[in-house]
C-alpha cells in the first residue's frame, strides 16, 4: 500500500496561515470545558449527541456494552450505499472544536454547523475569549461560499460545490472522502446504540520507520463526521471533537 496523505491539507495550510497557539478552548464567548451542557445556548430542540460523558465513543469501542449492536468488517461499498443515501433531520445545529498540532505550534477552531432544509452554513470563531468570527461559509444551490473576516474587513469567494464543500472550507473531514475511497484503504464498522448509527473508519500504516493512523466517527443519522482523530508517528496532528448536535423542529 503506497503512503497516504493525510485528508487535511487544506486544514494544515489553514493552521500555518494563522500560526496562533491555543491555550484554552472557548466557544462564542463559552467555556467548553465546563462540566453541564446547561452552559450551552437555549435552543428549542433535543440533543443527540455526544451523550454523557462522551459515552457515545465509549460504547461503539466496547464490546460489552449490551446496548450496542456492532457489524464488524462491513465493506465499502456498503459504507458507500448508506453514506450515498442518508435521510438526515431537516434542521440541526452542530457545535464543534478542530485543533491542529505540530511540533512547534497548536491551532483550535471553534464552529458553528447550521443545517436548515438543505442549505449548509458553517461559523468558524477563534479560539479566545473575544471569539472572534473568522470565517462564514454557506453551501446553498451547489455553490459554497466563503466569507473571510480579517481586522473588521470581508472577502468572499465562491467555489462550485463539485471542487471543494462547506466541511473542507471549514477545516473538518467531508463524509465524500468515505464515499470516493477506492475501499483499499480504510476498515469499517457499523454501530447502533441508543445514541443512534454510527461507522467507525479507521486507517493505519507502518512502513520505513513512519506511522500513520486516521479513526473518524461518522453519524449516518446526521450525515456528519462527529469526531476524528489523526496520527503521524504516533502523535496527535489533527482532532475533532463535538460539542454537541441539536436537532430542531420545523417552525
Amino acid at each position: 500500500m503506497k503512503k497516504r496523505s493525510l485528508i487535511f491539507i487544506l486544514i494544515l495550510g489553514f493552521a500555518v496561515l494563522f500560526g496562533i497557539v491555543a491555550t484554552s478552548i472557548y466557544f462564542a464567548g463559552i467555556d467548553s470545558n465546563s462540566k453541564g451542557k446547561n452552559d450551552l445556548p437555549e435552543l428549542p430542540g433535543k440533543v443527540q449527541l455526544p451523550g454523557n460523558n462522551e459515552k457515545i465513543y465509549e460504547s461503539l469501542e466496547s464490546e460489552k456494552n449490551k446496548d450496542l449492536h456492532v457489524y464488524p468488517a462491513v465493506s465499502h461499498e456498503t459504507v458507500k450505499e448508506l453514506l450515498s443515501s442518508l435521510e438526515t433531520p431537516d434542521i440541526y445545529y452542530w457545535y464543534f472544536n478542530s485543533t491542529i498540532i505540530s511540533s512547534e505550534k497548536e491551532r483550535t477552531t471553534n464552529g458553528i454547523l447550521k443545517y436548515n432544509n438543505g442549505t449548509y452554513m458553517i461559523e468558524n470563531y477563534s479560539n479566545s475569549p473575544e471569539s472572534k468570527l473568522e470565517k462564514t461559509i454557506v453551501l446553498q444551490d451547489d455553490i459554497v461560499s466563503v466569507q473571510t473576516h480579517d481586522r473588521q474587513q470581508m472577502s468572499v469567494a465562491e467555489f462550485s460545490a463539485k471542487t471543494t464543500s462547506a466541511f473542507i472550507e471549514a477545516g473538518v473531514p467531508d463524509i465524500s472522502t468515505f464515499i470516493n475511497d477506492s475501499g483499499a484503504d480504510f476498515r469499517y464498522s457499523m454501530h447502533d446504540s441508543e445514541y443512534g448509527k454510527m461507522i467507525y473508519a479507521e486507517f493505519e500504516l507502518e512502513k520505513d520507520g513512519y506511522s500513520q493512523e486516521q479513526r473518524y466517527y461518522i453519524s449516518l443519522d446526521f450525515g456528519i463526521v462527529i469526531k476524528a482523530e489523526c496520527y503521524e508517528n504516533y502523535s496527535l496532528v489533527y482532532a475533532l471533537n463535538t460539542i454537541t448536535l441539536y436537532e430542531l423542529e420545523n417552525s
